[in-house]
């Protein structure tokens, strides 16, 4: 084995320097590499809880969006059915007053062809009393021409 060592060129100086490093090793494992490994994990650690954090506020708001595109659209669903209930009830009140004001001209006509009837009637009966005053005038008035 010492011949292996020295084709290799290892002499007692190698343990010595095996034995610094390995000290130095274990002294800036402690000191330094567990600190930064440890550095290096909790960053690691943070960005893959932000990402995943960040991930869960996307499918959160995702969620959020499609609530409101839902309530949205049920809200426009009760507006139309608000508007149909309204123009229903415009409709039932147009066919209602237009109702009215059938029967109220129906009233005024009658009421007017009443009158006019009424009137009718009492211009018949004065032109008739007149007619036999004028009929008697004219009947004198001719016999009167004849006699003379």
């Amino acid at each position: 084995m010492s011949e292996i060592f020295q084709q290799l060129g290892i002499d007692q100086s190698f343990f010595i320097q095996f034995g610094v490093f390995t000290a130095l090793f274990v002294l800036l494992s402690r000191t330094y590499f567990r600190p930064f490994l440890k550095l290096i994990e909790s960053r690691h650690q943070r960005t893959v809880l932000d990402r995943e954090a960040a991930l869960r506020m996307i499918e959160e708001a995702r969620t959020k969006f499609e609530e409101y595109q839902n309530r949205i659209s049920e809200e426009q669903a009760l507006a139309r059915k608000a508007i149909e209930a309204a123009m229903d009830s415009a409709r039932k009140s147009e066919a209602q007053i237009l109702s009215e004001a059938r029967e109220q001209a129906k009233r005024v006509m009658q009421e007017a062809q009443d009158s006019i009837g009424k009137q009718h009637a009492e211009v018949s009966r004065q032109l008739d009393a007149q007619v036999e005053s004028l009929a008697g005038m004219v009947a004198d008035r001719l016999l009167g021409s004849a006699g003379k």
